[in-house]
Parts: structure tokens; C-alpha cells; sequence
């Protein structure tokens, strides 16, 4: 998994969540704060839950306290509920397994299950934040 988050498909891949993630939380009749967060921010978002998903993949393991932390101040300087942040977490997850879908040959059933992992450890964190 972490080969399809390689730097030079890296960009390419932030952007194609990012813009997913974005589209997905405009629509969702059930958040109300985070659709007001723009693109920009939704994409830096991304970035920093993609790259603690390949750090946390090469054994760093506290890259997803880190992440946690990171979005929860973001989420607090804006007064973002904690679980609708949560929610977007799983939004990005989604994104990640749908491109990691479409290169199967790069997404074995070992390697979408420790994204899966990464996503749950992360929002556990996230939602013990207070």
C-alpha cells in the first residue's frame, strides 16, 4: 500500500481525495459544520492523514497520536465537532481504498487491511480527544 502513496504518485493522489472528500462533505445533509470548510483546507487535511498513513505503514507508530492531534486543533480552531471530523476521516479512508481499488495489483487484502487499520486507530484517537 505504501508503494501507492510513493512521492511521485503522492500529488496525484491528495488531489483526487481531496476533491472527493470535498464533494462528498458539500453533499452530506447530516454535517453542518464541516461543509463549510474549503477545498484547500480539506486538501491539507488530506495530506497530513496520507502521510501519517505512510509513516505509521513504515513503523511509526506515533504518527496516528500525531495525526490526531493535528486535526483535532484544526477541528477546535474552527469548532468543528470531533465527530464529524471522524466521519471525514472515514471519507478519506474511502477515497484511499477506491484508488488502491482501481491498481489492484498494488492492493492485496493484507495491505487494505492495514489501511483500514490506520483509519480506525486514527479515528479512536481522534475521538478520545477532548
Amino acid at each position: 500500500m505504501t508503494s501507492l502513496l510513493s512521492n511521485s504518485a503522492n500529488d496525484q493522489v491528495r488531489h483526487s481525495i481531496a476533491g472527493a472528500v470535498a464533494s462528498r462533505l458539500e453533499r452530506d445533509q447530516y454535517l453542518r459544520e464541516l461543509r463549510g470548510v474549503t477545498r484547500p483546507e480539506i486538501a491539507a487535511i488530506t495530506e497530513r492523514v496520507v502521510d501519517a498513513f505512510a509513516a505509521w505503514d513504515d513503523g511509526q507508530d506515533s504518527e496516528v497520536a500525531a495525526c490526531a492531534d493535528y486535526i483535532a486543533e484544526r477541528c477546535s480552531a474552527r469548532a468543528i465537532p470531533l465527530l464529524e471530523a471522524a466521519y471525514a476521516m472515514y471519507a478519506i479512508r474511502d477515497g484511499l481504498l477506491a484508488i488502491a481499488a482501481s491498481e489492484s495489483a498494488r492492493c492485496q487484502g493484507k495491505d487494505c487491511r492495514r489501511l483500514m487499520q490506520f483509519f480506525d486507530a486514527l479515528v479512536l484517537a481522534l475521538l478520545r480527544q477532548r
